[in-house]
């Protein structure tokens, strides 16, 4: 499995990886956003069959429900899972569909990605 993750927080997102074990087993790169133009080319470039993305992003308004909604409009397919704090209620209220949240919890990322 090729699994994105699409964040703004570096060492967070390297040391989630680190305790859940999903690069032994699993592609896995990291994105940290910039823009939605490059934020595009890394995903198709990548063509990640799990994309994991943070809601809040350092490049305000930009906010992970509208990266999803710039994905698909693109045509990725890859099932998206929302790796906020703030779980899947903030994209739900931005009326996004997410395949699942981990809430930032590295357990939960092995457990979605089984």
């Amino acid at each position: 499995m090729r699994v994105l993750f699409i964040d703004d927080r570096k060492r967070e997102i390297e040391h989630l990886i680190d305790l859940s074990g999903i690069s032994r087993v699993n592609e896995v790169e990291t994105y940290i956003f910039v823009s939605l133009d490059d934020c595009l080319r890394v995903v198709q470039d990548f063509d990640p069959t799990v994309i994991m993305i943070g809601y809040d992003l350092s490049s305000y308004p930009v906010t992970g429900s509208i990266v999803i909604r710039m994905l698909r409009d693109n045509g990725i397919t890859a099932k998206i899972v929302g790796n906020s704090s703030g779980g899947a209620v903030l994209f739900e209220n931005d009326g996004v569909q997410i395949e699942g949240s981990t809430s930032r919890c590295f357990g939960r990322i092995a457990e979605l990605l089984a």
